[in-house]
């Protein structure tokens, strides 16, 4: 085990004791509002096959509907007298520590292989190769990203964006050929405020330029992006 391993059990254990103190209901609105807003995202993929909306509805939704519950919850709450309020049944802690272990677990390990995935302007190599080395890295890709086709998509985008040679083999294909011809792409390769951006890999200003946001919500580009992505593992897995 690394030092990332060791630091995920502590954060883990302490994500247990929170759940405890909070309850089984308090620790599993997140959870439901996480598969709800999951559900909707892999019907919003699978008709429209874009990974980033599919990504906003997961985390927005899961924000949103998530504080509407707290809140609800709260103002039930306040009918009970401070002696009820206080009072939690063992087995709701027992359940509260599980559901906040699973939620928060689950949160901590996709943030870890994010961070891989990011430039590394935003963070070292160091920390991202320590992350690729630790045990809890191959467990969640092994287990939660591989078998789960939205989150195996961003995976390959993500690392797609970060790796621009890995186009090279497939410049000459047709469906290269197309994506970079779009008027959108164009426009974004013409633009000298977005060549900078993209050549100094600044994540938060692209993901702010109105130019890369016209382009993220075109549905049709990003489906050609994922195509593309998809095309470039195909030729490194062989």
């Amino acid at each position: 085990m690394t030092l990332i391993d060791y630091i995920v059990l502590v954060l883990l254990a302490l994500f247990t004791f929170d759940g405890m103190r909070k309850g089984f209901v308090r620790s599993f609105i997140p959870i439901l509002s996480f598969t709800i807003c999951s559900i909707i995202a892999i019907f919003s993929f699978d008709l429209s096959n874009n990974i980033i909306k599919a990504f906003l509805i997961v985390t927005i939704g899961s924000l949103v509907l998530t504080v509407i519950a707290s809140v609800t919850l709260i103002i039930a709450r306040q009918k009970l007298s401070p002696e009820e309020q206080a009072f939690i049944f063992w087995g709701s802690r027992a359940l509260g520590g599980w559901a906040s272990l699973f939620w928060k677990g689950i949160i901590l390990t996709l943030g870890m292989v994010l961070i891989t995935l990011l430039p590394n302007t935003l963070f070292g190599e160091n920390l991202k190769e320590s992350i690729r080395n630790s045990r809890t890295y191959f467990y969640t890709d092994a287990l939660l990203i591989t078998p789960t086709p939205v989150l195996m998509q961003a995976k390959e985008s993500l690392n797609a964006l970060n790796h621009p040679g890995w186009f090279e083999p497939i410049r000459e294909s047709a469906e290269y050929q197309g994506f970079m011809k779009d008027p959108m792409i164009e426009a974004v390769l013409n633009d000298k405020t977005t060549l900078e951006q993209m050549n100094k890999k600044d994540v938060l200003g692209l993901m702010a330029n109105p130019k890369i946001q016209q382009v993220l919500n075109d549905e049709k580009l990003m489906q050609k992006f994922t195509k593309l992505s998809e095309m470039v593992y195909t030729l490194k897995a062989h």
